[in-house]
């Protein structure tokens, strides 16, 4: 909620910090990323800031990522009550699946038709 004496609406946003440090060169990158993209506030009304399912897309270095709430103006007042974040464990790929060929083979046959270019791995500028 924006802080009692707002004089307009403005808007709220989640953005994560993430640094990562190269074990090979020491140096250190540090990315941003929205993690809730801007949400409309009025003043005096509260509102969620959520996400079901984010993912970080890459590592960090332990103790260095940071989850930021931000105004777009950067220097509105709000109050923060109620936060939660939870870590979900990867998901486990099952193993010793049949392969659709092997599940399908008494009903009809399956099969797939490629050209070679989808073989060759990613095309390359110029190519």
């Amino acid at each position: 909620m924006l802080a009692p004496d707002a004089a307009q609406a403005n808007t709220l946003r989640v953005s994560l910090q993430a640094t990562l440090t190269d074990p090979t060169t020491g140096q250190a990158t540090t990315s941003y990323d929205t993690v809730v993209p801007d949400r409309p506030v009025a003043p005096g009304r509260w509102v969620r800031l959520s996400t079901p399912n984010y993912s970080m897309a890459a590592a960090y270095d332990p103790g260095k990522a940071y989850l930021y709430v931000e105004s777009a103006s950067g220097t509105q007042d709000f109050y923060i009550t109620d936060s939660k974040l939870t870590n979900l464990p990867p998901l486990t790929i099952r193993q010793n699946i049949p392969s659709i060929h092997q599940t399908l083979a008494d009903y009809f046959p399956v099969g797939a038709d490629i050209d070679q270019a989808d073989l060759a791995g990613p095309m390359r500028s110029g190519s």
